[in-house]
């Protein structure tokens, strides 16, 4: 689904892309939204939920669908930027961001027995235990593909995110988005918005799962 959105929403940016590309990397773009995290983190816990969400969003979801347009129009105009590391600190920004916020909502949120917050706590657990894994195998491909990887090569980096990985991060963000607006909220009907927020954590997850089995058969791990 998201991964479908993605070339309309790109071609949007291009511009920007284009004016941000003449003046520094796509790696800018992807360090300017590891940089918001702390702010995130510090909103989250004054209890500013607009303003935590807003910089939540501009870090995991306008930085992340900038940083590509930014790389290829990059590559376009002759720029000869470190593709692999590109990929590389991209995917762990998002891995970065992701954990601490999802972290930071267990911390808040309130003991309590219902199911919602059961579901969430182990939605959580499983997401952050997931995560390690995959930045696992990301520093291995990594290291890897800098040790065997020709400077001149076209063929595409495997530390680049796939289709489904695309679309766990999509439903990843949307889960988080609504977790966040229901365990920052002040009123009785906040706990709906944690029934959404496991919904779109479950698909997240789904997704999840067929990234990791599509990255464990680039490596070879896997065979089809």
């Amino acid at each position: 689904m998201f991964h479908n959105l993605s070339p309309f929403v790109q071609s949007l940016l291009k511009p920007l892309a284009y004016w941000i590309a003449r003046r520094t990397s796509a790696n800018t773009v992807t360090y300017t939204g590891l940089a918001t995290l702390p702010a995130t983190l510090i909103l989250m816990a004054l209890g500013f939920k607009v303003w935590a969400l807003s910089t939540y969003l501009f870090s995991s979801l306008f930085c992340d669908v900038l940083d590509g347009p930014v790389a290829r129009a990059r590559e376009k105009l002759k720029f000869h930027d470190d593709k692999v590391w590109g990929g590389f600190v991209d995917a762990m920004k998002d891995k970065i961001c992701q954990c601490s916020v999802i972290f930071t909502l267990v911390i808040m949120l309130p003991i309590q027995s219902t199911i919602e917050h059961i579901i969430f706590y182990i939605l959580s657990a499983t997401l952050i235990i997931y995560e390690i894994i995959v930045g696992a195998i990301r520093i291995h491909t990594y290291v890897e593909e800098k040790k065997n990887r020709k400077p001149t090569t076209k063929t595409p980096s495997k530390t680049n995110s796939t289709e489904d990985g695309k679309d766990k991060t999509g439903w990843q963000v949307a889960g988080i988005s609504f977790a966040m607006l229901a365990i920052m909220s002040t009123t009785p009907q906040g706990h709906w918005g944690l029934y959404v927020a496991d919904i779109l954590l479950i698909i997240s997850f789904y997704y999840g799962i067929l990234s990791l089995a599509e990255k464990l058969r680039q490596t070879g791990t896997l065979t089809r």
